[in-house]
């Protein structure tokens, strides 16, 4: 999303700030002008839509728990998340997401918190699991390797990502509209979707030549 911001400011023919918010305040700041667009993994729900205008989808997110990695056994397929008696999982602001699984597997209590970094902090039993996009759990993942993500087979939800733009802003909402379906059909979305999602720019560094390793074969 950085680049594609940095991509939008270049077509506009502007200058680029990044603000940091909480997402609480998102809607609150874009109807106010303080932001002009969200970018940064913005899933579509009912409850933000009231307020937000969305883009149409630019990628579709994979919804997964975050476990200890030593009983993701227990939580990777739907059939065995029905057989659990009681679990308590928690949510970062997800409500419409929150509220699915508990439609669908009632035997979970979901508790929202405010910041992924409150489930990995918690008490040992406070939480069994994190609700959370995949591809943002594995991030959280790199900080906190003893967790690991799990999308339950066979059946997978999936959540469109889209950017949120002012209500009372048509022009600009007309325009990105526009860009955002231009970078679509050029295959630039999907250029970043595979550098910083799949990991295709990432390339293994060859350690710097020694003694040890390569004329006395001491090291690997």
């Amino acid at each position: 999303e950085a680049d594609m911001a940095h991509l939008l400011a270049a077509e506009l023919g502007v200058g680029l700030e990044f603000v940091l918010l909480e997402r609480d305040d998102i809607r609150r700041h874009l109807s106010s002008g303080r932001i002009d667009i969200m970018m940064a993994g913005f899933l579509v729900t009912p409850e933000r839509a009231v307020d937000v205008h969305f883009t149409a989808p630019y990628l579709n997110s994979t919804l997964g728990l975050v476990v200890p990695d030593h009983e993701r056994g227990h939580f990777d397929t739907n059939k065995k998340l029905k057989e659990i008696e009681s679990m308590t999982i928690a949510a970062v602001n997800l409500p419409y997401y929150s509220k699915f699984v508990e439609r669908n597997l009632p035997n979970l209590k979901v508790v929202p918190i405010d910041s992924p970094k409150e489930f990995f902090l918690a008490a040992p039993g406070e939480f069994d699991a994190l609700l959370l996009s995949a591809e943002v759990a594995s991030a959280w993942t790199l900080v906190y390797p003893s967790y690991t993500v799990v999308v339950p087979k066979p059946r997978t939800v999936t959540a469109p990502i889209a950017l949120g733009l002012p209500r009372n802003a048509p022009k600009l909402s007309d325009f990105v509209e526009s860009w955002l379906l231009l970078q679509h059909e050029s295959g630039a979305l999907k250029i970043l979707q595979r550098y910083w999602i799949q990991g295709e720019g990432a390339k293994s560094k060859e350690p710097r030549w020694s003694i040890m390793r390569d004329v006395l074969g001491w090291a690997d």
